[in-house]
Order: structure tokens, then sequence, then C-alpha cells
């Protein structure tokens, strides 16, 4: 069955650091749970978990860069629900090989 053109989904909005990040709610992120300092950064000694977008919380850490700009970790400061149209899309293009679909379910799909 095809969803009306009204039809939303939720996606939950964290901010840290300034930033926005978007995801649907069983989307993975990594997010920091131990040796969350700028020290432990800078050593590479920090250590990351996969944490669904609908689990994380204000004051949980992540580990954000913005294109060639260095690794920065930043507390969650808000957590949010919109109900959207249209920006996630749960099927990706595979390549094309012999008996192969052209489109195929995305593998972080919830």
């Amino acid at each position: 069955m095809r969803p009306s053109q009204h039809h939303t989904t939720p996606y939950v909005h964290l901010t840290a650091g300034g930033r926005t990040l978007v995801g649907s709610p069983g989307q993975l992120l990594p997010v920091c749970a131990h040796r969350c300092t700028e020290a432990d950064l800078q050593t590479g000694a920090i250590v990351l978990e996969n944490r669904r977008f609908r689990d994380v919380r204000v004051d949980d850490v992540l580990l954000l860069s913005a294109g060639a700009s260095p690794f920065a970790l930043a507390p969650v400061s808000a957590v949010d629900v919109f109900m959207a149209r249209g920006a996630y899309n749960p099927y990706i293009r595979s390549h094309r090989r012999r008996g192969a679909p052209a489109v195929a379910p995305a593998p972080w799909r919830t």
C-alpha cells in the first residue's frame, strides 16, 4: 500500500555543539560511552557505542565533525521529535547486478 502524500513520519532532532542532527527513531548514531573527555579524544581513548536516535538523551556526548574540521565532543542539549513528510527514504539504490533489484530496502530502516 502506498502512503498518501499527507503521510507523516516521526523524526528525532538532536541538538549538540550548536548543530542539529536529524534521524529516524531507529537509525543508529555513535554516542560516547566511556572516557569522554577532550584529553581522551586527543589520545584516541574514547569509547563509542551505537545507539538508536530514539534512545539518545540530553547530556549524552556525541563526536561531531564538519568536513575538514577536527573532531569535537559535544553534549546533547536538546532532543525533540517532529512529524514531517518526505525527507527520509527507507530505500537505497543498489548497484545493478544480474539478478539484483534496482531498489533494495536500506539496512537501517525502522
